[in-house]
């Protein structure tokens, strides 16, 4: 009975410890920057960049400029070394979504919130480069300026 109680403490221990997983924000820290660029059309606020176990997670509010409903796009982030070689990419779609509204002002009311999780941990002294767009080639466009 002893070794079954052990068992489900250990369970028990493993399941909370995980549930807690720690986020370490990299910018805040001093191990990644950041470079957001804004569109024409589009701006972001709120990106951040944070280490949470073996993932890298960059999240943030995004918006169409003089939009009339929440946003609909893409979000291209890319890790880049600094020797200028592209470590990491990822170019995903956003759908309308709610998100944490207290980090945005009262006029990016149509934002929807993105997150995108890469599979590495950037090494110290990368730029994390995010850019968003309403566009549908977008995605193959930064490929090519960055790629």
């Amino acid at each position: 009975m002893r070794w079954v109680a052990r068992v489900v403490a250990i369970g028990m221990v493993s399941l909370l410890t995980g549930c807690f997983l720690k986020q370490i924000d990299l910018v805040e820290e001093g191990i990644v920057s950041l470079a957001v660029r804004h569109a024409r059309d589009v701006a972001m606020s709120a990106v951040s960049a944070y280490q949470e176990g073996e993932h890298f997670l960059i999240s943030g509010a995004i918006w169409q400029k003089k939009a009339t409903r929440p946003f609909s796009g893409w979000v291209h982030v890319s890790v880049v070394l600094n020797n200028g070689e592209v470590f990491e990419e990822s170019c995903d779609r956003v759908f309308p979504k709610p998100g944490p509204r207290r980090q945005v002002s009262m006029d990016t009311l149509q934002a929807s919130f993105f997150d995108v999780t890469l599979p590495k941990i950037p090494p110290p002294d990368s730029v994390i480069r995010v850019v968003g767009s309403a566009q549908a080639a977008f995605c193959t466009s930064q490929r090519e300026v960055y790629g």
